[in-house]
């Protein structure tokens, strides 16, 4: 039930809040794919390490699109109903 009250909300969000959410999950998606990509590359390579590392580091920033990608259509949603 609560479920489709969040599609609900969602569906009828402002177009700029829409914009924003819709392009933090797709640079999440890209962000991901390219984390995953950098993980299972060449086993034994010299610069494995630093791909783990690089794969973390995309990794995190990931999880900092998503916060975003939550927090701003919500700001922008409420600072739409007060004008």
């Amino acid at each position: 039930m609560k479920f489709r009250k969040i599609l609900g909300r969602m569906s009828a969000m402002c177009e700029p809040a829409w914009y924003i959410f819709k392009r933090s999950m797709q640079l999440a998606l890209v962000l991901l794919v390219c984390g995953l990509l950098l993980t299972v590359g060449e086993p034994g390579a010299a610069g494995s390490y630093a791909q783990l590392r690089t794969s973390e580091a995309i990794y995190e920033v990931t999880e900092a699109v998503l916060l975003l990608g939550a927090l701003l259509p919500v700001l922008v949603e409420d600072r739409q109903h007060r004008r």
